[in-house]
């Protein structure tokens, strides 16, 4: 199971559904959102690729500006982030037992004891 935090708009959208649902995988929503998930479990299920290797392939389909990050059940410590525009950070919490992810650094100011920006791609 793939969970996934989304900020952005997909604007290919209707494309990435056609070649979805050509494929068999169906939306329940209209979100692209959803449309993300199915697209990296598409790559990871029927092409055998990581979670890492399926999630980076699928971004590089979608257009517009995005910033995902993603956890698979299959191993929940370690979080997939990417980004097409706009700010994404991580920041390591001051005890160093976890991390907070967030497009704002301010968030960060009582929590963390540093943080990362996440690269574009």
């Amino acid at each position: 199971m793939l969970s996934i935090v989304h900020n952005g708009m997909v604007t290919n959208y209707e494309d990435i559904k056609q070649f979805l649902n050509s494929k068999g995988f169906m939306q329940e929503s209209e979100t692209d959102t959803e449309l993300i998930v199915l697209l990296t479990r598409y790559f990871k299920e029927l092409e055998s690729l990581s979670t890492e290797e399926a999630l980076k392939k699928a971004f590089g389909m979608l257009e517009g500006s995005n910033a995902i990050v993603m956890i698979d059940a299959e191993n929940p410590q370690k979080m997939h982030c990417v980004k097409s525009a706009g700010p994404l950070h991580i920041g390591i919490l001051k005890e160093g037992k976890g991390y907070i992810v967030a497009s704002e650094v301010a968030v960060f100011q009582n929590f963390t004891r540093s943080y990362i920006d996440v690269k574009e791609n």
